[in-house]
């Protein structure tokens, strides 16, 4: 499986994830708990900003109050740059 396709199923679990999420969810501990939710939504959603900064060359801001769509846009994103020639 080449490294797109592998991104592409891994995000689409993580949007699947995000989604069911609810408000009260967001301030949960996660598995390091040091982590809640909240900054683990905000981790990954920084990922896919920094794969954008990687591909279209612009500068990253901290990502703070994340949602799922914020999630799924960025993923948009990266794929279709991805998928872009060159």
């Amino acid at each position: 499986m080449d490294a797109v396709m592998l991104f592409s199923k891994a995000t689409a679990r993580g949007c699947d994830v995000m989604d069911g999420v609810t408000v009260d969810q967001l301030s949960l501990p996660t598995p390091c708990t040091e982590w809640s939710v909240q900054d683990l939504i905000d981790h990954m959603v920084g990922s896919t900003d920094y794969l954008l900064a990687a591909l279209e060359g612009h500068e990253l801001a901290p990502v703070t109050d994340a949602t799922a769509d914020d999630y799924q846009a960025g993923r948009a994103q990266v794929l279709a740059g991805l998928a872009a020639p060159g």
